[in-house]
């Protein structure tokens, strides 16, 4: 079943929050960060009825998330990218999700990339690899 454009919306927004405030293993980092800077960031993403998130009006890419990582910090890249994943996930279930993984798991690596998001990327393609559970996805980033 294919969701309808409100249900875009409310799967943007929650998997927002989720990756934002509501995983652990993202709110830790972020926790004490300046909240204009997360503002600045979710005002550069959108959601796109593809079950993609879009940064910048493109859809988001490694070389986006490197992009984040660089100019934002590490925190803001994981978070980004949890968002994506859980927004794939809520729109398209596992199966768009696998498609996104892919997709960034299988990008060649942007100069500049921090050793902790390749590091990150590496324990992603192992869990889609592995063909796990989709809830090992929010466990690579613990």
């Amino acid at each position: 079943m294919v969701p309808e454009a409100g249900q875009f919306t409310q799967a943007y927004s929650e998997a927002v929050a989720f990756a934002f405030t509501d995983c652990d293993a993202t709110w830790e980092q972020l926790e004490g960060e300046p909240e204009e800077r997360i503002y600045a960031l979710l005002g550069r993403m959108a959601p796109c009825a593809c079950g993609r998130i879009e940064l910048d009006g493109q859809d988001m890419s490694r070389a986006g998330l490197t992009s984040v990582a660089v100019s934002f910090g590490l925190p803001y890249a994981r978070a980004l990218l949890l968002a994506s994943l859980d927004y794939a996930h809520r729109t398209g279930r596992c199966a768009q999700q696998g498609t996104v993984l892919h997709e960034l798991v299988s990008a060649a690596c942007p100069d500049g990339e921090p050793a902790e998001l390749s590091a990150l990327l590496h324990r992603l393609r192992l869990v889609h690899q592995g063909g796990t559970e989709c809830q090992a996805v929010v466990d690579a980033f613990a």
